[in-house]
């Protein structure tokens, strides 16, 4: 409930969800289960622009990963890759786009290539880091943003493709260069544009 109060804009309400589902994680020995619950905090935190509250839920999240030695039977697709993933995008809400940018990137490549869900949404947030970094790299970003529109082709979750379509609306302010348009025409054969 909290993932969806933050996706629908209303961080406040996923805050609530996201501590009550702390309390009842914390009452397991489940560490994917923990984590994962701070991991939607660390969402509804960076949504509502409480920096040190996001952080602090990530950090707490990371611990929980480390810890745990088996896989979880109801967070089983929550890994490491796909904590950083919520980081980039955490950062991307923070305004912090360059550490966004090595943080996707390390969730593209931690991801199980089985999650194609998880795979283009973190590939959506590589793209739009690269897009918005302080030294702007065109061609990366629509190269991520390209991969999610092939990746979306395998799985047209509307969390995916909301979010995809959000950034080829980004990409477009630099629909002139070559790397964007290809991108952009890729996109639009894919019904995506």
């Amino acid at each position: 409930m909290s993932h969806l109060a933050t996706w629908r804009g209303q961080p406040r309400v996923g805050i609530d969800h996201a501590l009550a589902a702390q309390g009842w994680a914390a009452q397991t020995e489940d560490h994917h289960l923990r984590a994962y619950a701070l991991d939607v905090a660390a969402r509804a935190f960076a949504s509502d622009r409480r920096d040190k509250a996001a952080r602090d839920a990530l950090e707490a999240a990371e611990r929980e990963i480390g810890e745990a030695r088996s896989a979880s039977p109801w967070a089983y697709f929550f890994t490491a890759g796909q904590l950083q993933s919520t980081k980039a995008v955490c950062l991307l809400w923070l305004g912090r786009a360059d550490e966004a940018a090595v943080v996707a990137q390390e969730a593209v490549e931690g991801i199980d290539p089985s999650f194609v869900r998880n795979l283009g949404i973190s590939s959506t947030y590589l793209g739009v880091a690269r897009l918005n970094q302080r030294k702007r790299d065109v061609p990366a970003g629509a190269a991520a943003l390209a991969d999610a529109v092939q990746l979306s082709a395998h799985n047209r979750s509307v969390r995916l493709v909301q979010t995809l379509q959000g950034g080829l609306r980004q990409l477009e302010r630099w629909h002139d260069e070559p790397a964007a348009a290809e991108t952009l025409a890729l996109a639009r054969s894919y019904h995506l544009v």
